[in-house]
């Protein structure tokens, strides 16, 4: 495999993990530093009260509360490379998810939960049951609301207001429990909206430093939702634009159906599994 094609891989993996959450991070430096703001020196709010200021511009912890399931298509181009491709995301309450990415010419990418079991499938790679850093990140991403939880941290803390790009904004910084990982968000202070996160994020490809940007906040009711994502990685620039958001929807169980060829990998590793 060249280079490149790693890279694109790489890339549409990690589409296929902020398409649901925050990105994962591990003591990344941001792309573009922000600058220190004058209004530093003013007290800063709790993590928890930032966060509950998102809810309250995103739709409110009722709207929050309702959503039971969500239906997300969009469109994933690398225009660094000249690649256009689609991806579709399912997920719901009681912990069943699936992310479908097709590049065309590239590969085809499915990353799921069922019934506890994380596994990703696709055409380079074959099918695989994650573990390890690789599960326990999927499982915390393809949640239906991640973002507005701090239960997986053992520490959140708004560390200083600053300047991105002329805007105002808190810095928080997030360090896990599991694992030993950190995640930056930057908050706009006037609306109370996410715009950035720098982090890094584990792939079959090693980790990759990643700075993503959230934009197009628009209604996909109950709640708000940042319609377009924009990533810096590895000297190139992803971007994915969601069509089309749907909530409380019906979405039935075969679409979680764990696909033939992991299930005979799961057969596979239990058949060849030390007697107890």
């Amino acid at each position: 495999m060249t280079y490149g094609k790693r890279t694109v891989l790489a890339a549409a993996a990690a589409a296929c993990l902020i398409t649901l959450s925050m990105l994962r991070a591990q003591d990344a430096a941001p792309a573009t530093a922000p600058s220190t703001s004058p209004a530093a020196t003013q007290p800063l709010p709790s993590a928890q009260a930032v966060i509950d200021r998102y809810i309250e511009a995103t739709g409110g912890k009722e709207a929050y509360a309702s959503i039971k399931s969500r239906h997300l298509e969009a469109e994933y181009q690398l225009a660094d490379l000249g690649i256009h491709g689609k991806l579709v995301a399912d997920i719901r309450s009681d912990g069943k998810a699936r992310i479908w990415t097709e590049i065309p010419n590239v590969d085809k990418f499915t990353i799921g939960v069922t019934d506890g079991i994380v596994w990703k499938n696709d055409q380079t790679g074959g099918p695989r049951i994650l573990s390890g850093v690789m599960a326990q990140s999927t499982l915390e991403s393809m949640q239906l609301t991640p973002e507005i939880s701090l239960e997986p941290y053992k520490s959140a803390e708004v560390t200083e207001m600053t300047d991105l790009n002329d805007v105002n904004v808190y810095k928080m910084v997030l360090k896990y429990k599991s694992i030993d990982a950190v995640e930056t968000r930057y908050y706009e202070v006037k609306t109370g909206l996410l715009l950035r996160t720098d982090g890094v994020v584990p792939t079959d490809m090693g980790n990759i430093v990643v700075t993503t940007r959230y934009m197009d906040y628009e209604d996909a009711v109950p709640i708000r939702m940042a319609m377009k994502t924009r990533q810096s990685m590895s000297g190139l620039s992803p971007e994915q634009v969601n069509t089309k958001v749907e909530h409380n929807v019906e979405i039935p169980d075969e679409v979680f159906a764990l696909p033939p060829e992991v299930q005979e990998l799961l057969k596979h590793q239990a058949a060849t599994q030390p007697a107890k």
